[in-house]
């Protein structure tokens, strides 16, 4: 055989077995677009473990339908160009930006993060564990640092809980907030509480509304130390232990930030922004919405851009405002927030490939979500009802979009493969 010849065959043979591995490699098509094993594998694992399940032939399919429904939902999407759709497009600057916030706090301070043995199997521990507590609280850490003096100085703590409580209950009641179980309290003041011994006080800490200062009254405890359930959920035991030490970083890094960026308010406009936002109607917004409302390093917000920051807050971050304190924090928080894009914009985080492949999910999921909820939308107000509804809705939905489709899937590979 001639060397032409050898080559010839030499390169069929690589080409032969080269797609056999691909063909191997193919776990389903949808629509000409392939979902491949070694993929497959790698999602399904993290799934199996964030839910804490079990590999078994019926999470393999319902798994394996869930991502073939997302391609064609997606698909569907894109036919139907819902990506011009103006809520849509709202919300994936949202997400833009959260992310781009994420990454720049990864680089910042995410990156040197360490989680101990002990630390995870205590936050098991706490996972079984009731605790009641009560706190004293403040607005700044003046504040708080004179209750903790007076507190030391052997001054009641029902007293000063009268003077620095608003609630009437809670300056009734010493700042008793009750019984609560792990992840129903503020993450910082959580991580402190938990961390105290029965009877123990804490130093002043900054929670996300404040500072406070926190009294472990007493603990119930429910349920075994059992070693296997513990093993079984160690990798999210270590990520909640990451992301106590996270929110804590988080606030000190912020408020670091707002330190240095020489924010001045007017008062008198802040006031007017306060009663316009308790009053009903809209009569006196002409009046002050060119008002200049504050300023920090080169920016100035008027009373009009103050208010478009504030209408992209959360339902439940609105709903933190009670006062004209809580408004001003609000927006100083606001300030900072902007400040770290315009800073991760500078470090240019959007040109990495993590922060493009992860902005790719993120805006998928987003759509998903759009088509879902639209399929929704007329559902009438009985949940008993609306559930039933959903899951018609959906699967009638679903039965479209596969009659429509090439779908095809290797049953003998999704039942055979070893992970």
């Amino acid at each position: 055989m001639n060397v032409k010849n050898q080559l010839t065959l030499f390169i069929f043979v690589v080409l032969f077995f080269s797609c056999s591995k691909n063909q191997k490699d193919i776990l389903a098509n949808v629509n000409g677009e392939v979902i491949s094993l070694s993929k497959f594998k790698n999602s399904y694992q993290d799934f199996l473990i964030n839910n804490y399940q079990n590999d078994n032939l019926s999470s393999r399919y319902a798994y394996l339908n869930s991502l073939i429904d997302e391609k064609l939902i997606l698909e569907y999407a894109k036919d139907n160009k819902l990506e011009n759709d103006s809520s849509y497009i709202q919300k994936t600057q949202e997400v833009y930006d959260q992310l781009l916030l994420n990454n720049y706090f990864d680089k910042k301070i995410n990156l040197d993060l360490s989680v101990t043995e002990a630390e995870s199997r205590s936050v098991f521990q706490w996972g079984k564990t009731a605790i009641h507590v009560r706190h004293l609280f403040a607005k700044n850490i003046n504040q708080i640092n004179d209750i903790k003096s007076r507190l030391d100085r052997g001054e009641s703590w029902n007293i000063l809980a009268e003077e620095c409580f608003q609630d009437s209950i809670l300056r009734i009641n010493g700042g008793d907030l009750g019984w609560y179980n792990q992840g129903e309290l503020d993450p910082v003041f959580e991580w402190n509480a938990f961390s105290l011994k029965i009877g123990e006080i804490s130093n002043p800490v900054r929670t996300r509304d404040g500072y406070s200062i926190i009294h472990l009254v007493e603990t119930e405890y429910d349920g075994f130390i059992i070693e296997d359930e513990y093993q079984k959920k160690k990798i999210k035991l270590f990520d909640l232990v990451r992301n106590y030490k996270q929110q804590t970083r988080l606030l000190q890094f912020t408020d670091s930030t707002i330190s240095t960026m020489d924010i001045e308010f007017n008062e008198t406009v802040l006031d007017d922004l306060y009663n316009f936002l308790l009053s009903v109607g809209n009569e006196n917004f002409e009046k002050i919405q060119n008002d200049k409302l504050i300023s920090f390093e080169d920016e100035e917000w008027d009373v009009s851009e103050s208010l478009n920051k504030l209408s992209n807050l959360s339902p439940d971050q609105l709903s933190r405002i009670k006062s004209i304190s809580d408004l001003k924090q609000t927006i100083i928080g606001l300030t900072c927030r902007s400040k770290f894009l315009v800073d991760a914009v500078a470090n240019k985080i959007y040109e990495t490939k993590p922060f493009k492949d992860n902005l790719s999910k993120q805006l998928d999921q987003t759509m998903i979500k759009k088509v879902v909820t639209n399929l929704n939308k007329k559902l009438n107000n009985d949940k008993v009802h609306d559930q039933k509804k959903i899951i018609e809705n959906y699967s009638n939905f679903r039965k479209e979009l596969i009659l429509t489709s090439n779908v095809k899937v290797d049953s003998l590979l999704l039942k055979t493969f070893i992970m």
